[in-house]
This record gives structure tokens, sequence and C-alpha cells, in this order.
């Protein structure tokens, strides 16, 4: 929902609906104020999630990652 800036990251960070993996909330709190151009940057790109496409498109879209793999030897 961030991503599709439906919700602002700070704002979710505080009432816990995102959880810290590594580092410090202080540490988080001194970068956040960055975080709106940080998913401006990701966001220039038009997202689309598997879990949003409809069976030929992800039918598709793992058919092309599968190929990218064996061909990039990931």
């Amino acid at each position: 929902m961030i991503l599709r800036k439906d919700r602002k990251f700070i704002t979710d960070f505080m009432l816990g609906r995102i959880t810290l993996e590594q580092g410090s909330k202080v540490g988080v709190l001194a970068i956040a104020p960055h975080a709106n151009t940080f998913v401006d940057i990701l966001t220039q790109a038009e997202l689309q999630f598997p879990d949003e496409m409809s069976p030929g498109e992800l039918a598709a879209y793992r058919s092309h990652v599968a190929t990218f793999r064996q061909e990039s030897g990931v």
C-alpha cells in the first residue's frame, strides 16, 4: 500500500504496521522524512505484483522469470 501511495511510510511504521528487522527505530526515524522521495523513485515505473496478475499473465511472468534465471545463471 505504501508503494501504491495509499498510505504513508512513517504513519504505518509508527502504528506498528511495518516491522523493523534490523537497526533501531531512532535510525529509521532519522531517514523517515526521505521515505516519500524513495517511494517516488521506486514507483516511476508501473508496478504489478504477481498476486494481482490474471492466470495467463502469471504463467507468462513465471516463464519469463525462469528463462531469465536460466540465462543469467541464477
